[in-house]
């Protein structure tokens, strides 16, 4: 089956270039039916001109004419993907491309299913010490692993379903998912507004263990606070919509 790999960007001009070659080398290596689609959210760096260096048959890159956020993005890479399963990869290179054979293996195993990136799982198998214990990741935020689990027991409590990382930037779908559907909202939002689609429409996500360096503020993280007060407002709106 092929996979696209969609890569929402804005302002990724320290990481994109290194990204794309790693993914495109571990996918030839596996021997994978692949395409890679950027998604440019109108950047202000030098990430477009970086990726239109990059000579691959597999890259495709669109640039958008305004900023609208990742979920507008992912919409417009959801429209262009020819793959029958679609891969949302973040830019910033907190999520380890190497990771990617392990989702799309199980989603082949599991026909129809989703597959999420659990950096929870990933903690309680890769790490050792206070961290495992915690499923906390060195160097991630107390704010965001604290907003995890507050978000993850939320869900539960209106779903009555538990997924271990909401928050997880490896999501894999399958591509018959917006066949006739595609998510209305256009922030980091849209990753609740997909899974509760999945959910409601009678879907399973199955979630596998991933590895996570999580990066700073300073290093051009985007989530802030009123992304996670969105989020919640996402997952009531949507908790029974199909």
């Amino acid at each position: 089956m092929k996979l696209s790999v969609i890569i929402p960007m804005y302002n990724e001009e320290q990481f994109i270039k290194k990204l794309i070659l790693e993914i495109n080398l571990i996918l030839l290596r596996e021997k994978i039916d692949f395409e890679i689609i950027v998604i440019d959210d109108f950047s202000t760096d030098q990430s477009v001109s970086i990726v239109e260096k990059i000579a691959l048959d597999s890259l495709l890159l669109v640039k958008l004419e305004s900023n609208k956020g990742k979920g507008n993005a992912v919409r417009s890479g959801i429209k262009l993907a020819s793959g029958d399963l679609l891969l949302i990869q973040d830019a910033d290179h907190e999520y380890n491309p190497n990771d990617i054979p392990r989702l799309y293996v199980t989603a082949i195993e599991n026909f129809n299913s989703c597959v999420y990136g659990s950096r929870t799982l990933g903690a309680k198998k890769f790490l050792k010490g206070f961290h495992k214990f915690l499923f906390h990741w060195p160097n991630q935020s107390l704010g965001a692993w604290i907003f995890n689990i507050l978000i993850c027991i939320y869900f539960y409590t209106l779903k009555r379903i538990w997924i271990s990382d909401l928050m997880t930037g490896y999501k894999l779908y399958s591509k018959s998912l917006f066949n006739d559907w595609l998510p209305k909202t256009s922030g980091f939002e849209t990753d609740h507004e997909i899974t509760l689609r999945i959910l409601n429409s009678g879907g399973k996500i199955i979630e596998v263990p991933i590895q996570y360096s999580p990066r700073s503020k300073d290093e051009g993280k985007k989530i802030r606070f009123t992304d996670g007060v969105i989020a919640f407002r996402t997952i009531f709106k949507f908790r029974k919509d199909i």
